[in-house]
């Protein structure tokens, strides 16, 4: 790794030595450091050891080899193989990229030393302008990572507009920075600020139809749920583009590729929040595969499939849908475990509001999850908002030691599984109760949940009333939104 990372992740503590091959006190696994080698005697020749080394390190160095490691738990051979390749090259974008996929491995364990990683390499891409387009990717996706890692808005959008202010010096596109920007803005609740960044950057894509079909499609994802009228006026001129690439005499088999890119893309985007509009894009866009399997397109079929993956989404959403207005499905009492509740059914439930929250202990999106349901319990429970998680098995236990739930090895009883989620509860200080499944009735089945976290807001009268799929603060807003409204009525 170059002297100047190597220099910074000192200052943040971050190497520590080893002892008997494994790392004390560590933050990182290990970082910057070559296992100690016995060096030859003056005068000889290099042990046979040495040398398989020096040819080993021949070896042009392979990200893949890196994410291999990191798939079977090397973590220690992955971040010795990633440090040794930038010491060797400090300029190498296969190695900075890995070292990048490294850092968002390590956030899993250990966020100090991954925000560390990724500011030092950071810093070094923002002093180095002379890599140019090599570079602009990688620092959207290190900026990525960083900003996942270090929660600090301010450093992080710093940073982030450091690399837009060098990109733009050089004459390079900024688009992918652009779309993380407006990524940044939104989560920090900045809807207008983001807004005006991605406006600004469709109207420079204008005249490049690809790159506006891609924009236009993260536009309509980024902000379907907090302007949709603009979102339909994208869409509107997003359509009329991709539309036009292949009613040519002779579309490009890149004229096809955008066109498909875009249609899967934004039905895809618009399945979550409109299953209708989502389907009538399906149905455009399987017209056009009709077109190319008369013409004999080998890529027909290519399209024909990643279609028919998108038609299975979009056939779930349109039945999550139709539960809108029905009656809520029901369980009965001796189906289910109850942990921190008594036990209780929806029709039970009448003149209350019920949000199901469907969830498990291994889903880390359901976990981001819990603050807002924490903050809606405390806020509407005495109004009449009962939260209810409704999970499973999976054969967890709870493990003392480190105060977490764990994927067992060998067959974890019932009650013990019980026992895991009454601790778990505790140490995230929820406040509502969970059903767990024993029995027939097969809830998940009845709501359609094909992902988690899904939440089913049922009102007084028990109709279903909201379905969301997924995190994240805009299905956060349209849930709190609507708990409101139902309690008024």
């Amino acid at each position: 790794m170059p002297n100047q990372i190597c220099r910074q992740l000192y200052r943040y503590s971050i190497l520590q030595p080893r002892v008997s091959g494994r790392v004390i006190a560590m933050t990182i696994a290990s970082t910057c450091l070559v296992p100690f080698i016995k060096a030859p005697l003056w005068a000889q020749d290099d042990p046979p050891a040495a040398k398989e080394q020096s040819e080993e390190e021949k070896k042009p160095f392979s990200a893949t080899t890196v994410s291999q490691l990191l798939r079977v738990g090397k973590i220690d051979e992955a971040i010795d193989l990633v440090d040794q390749a930038l010491e060797a090259e400090a300029d190498n974008i296969q190695a900075l990229s890995a070292n990048t996929l490294l850092a968002g491995y390590l956030l899993r364990t250990d966020g100090e030393a991954a925000t560390a990683r990724l500011e030092a390499q950071l810093d070094y891409l923002l002093s180095k302008p002379e890599l140019g387009r090599l570079s602009s990717p990688l620092l959207a996706q290190t900026l990525t990572y960083f900003e996942m890692a270090s929660k600090d808005f301010e450093k992080s959008l710093d940073k982030l507009l450091q690399a837009k202010s060098m990109l733009k010096s050089q004459n390079l596109s900024t688009q992918q920075l652009d779309l993380l920007h407006a990524r940044m803005l939104i989560s920090n609740d900045r809807i207008e600020d983001a807004k005006s960044i991605m406006d600004e950057t469709l109207e420079k894509l204008r005249d490049d139809g690809g790159s506006y079909l891609q924009m236009a499609a993260n536009y309509v994802g980024l902000l379907g749920s907090y302007d949709s009228d603009a979102c339909k006026e994208v869409q509107a001129e997003a359509l009329k583009i991709a539309n036009e690439l292949v009613a040519k005499e002779s579309p490009s088999a890149q004229d096809y590729s955008n066109y498909f890119n875009y249609m899967i893309r934004s039905a895809s985007s618009f399945s979550r929040s409109d299953a209708v509009a989502a389907n009538d894009i399906l149905q455009q866009a399987l017209g056009v595969v009709e077109k190319l399997k008369k013409d004999e397109d080998t890529a027909a079929q290519r399209w024909e499939r990643s279609l028919d993956q998108l038609k299975q989404q979009i056939e779930s959403e349109l039945r999550r849908a139709a539960l809108i207005g029905s009656v809520a499905p029901d369980f009965a009492v001796d189906d289910f475990q109850f942990v921190g509740m008594e036990p209780t059914t929806i029709s039970d439930l009448k003149g209350k509001v019920v949000l199901l929250d469907f969830w498990a202990v291994w889903c880390g999106p359901c976990i981001a999850t819990f603050p807002h349901l924490k903050q809606w319990h405390e806020q509407f429970s005495e109004d009449g908002l009962v939260i209810i998680g409704s999970t499973r098995f999976y054969n967890y236990a709870w493990n003392d030691d480190t105060g977490k739930a764990a994927r067992s090895t060998e067959k974890v009883p019932e009650e013990d599984e019980l026992q895991m989620l009454t601790k778990f509860r505790e140490s995230y200080g929820l406040h509502h109760g969970f059903i767990v499944k024993t029995g027939e009735t097969d809830l998940s089945k009845e709501y359609c949940v094909t992902g988690i976290p899904q939440a089913v807001l049922i009102d007084k009268q028990g109709n279903v009333q909201m379905v969301r799929v997924g995190s994240g603060e805009a299905n956060a807003a349209a849930l709190e939104e609507k708990i409101e409204q139902l309690l008024r009525e």
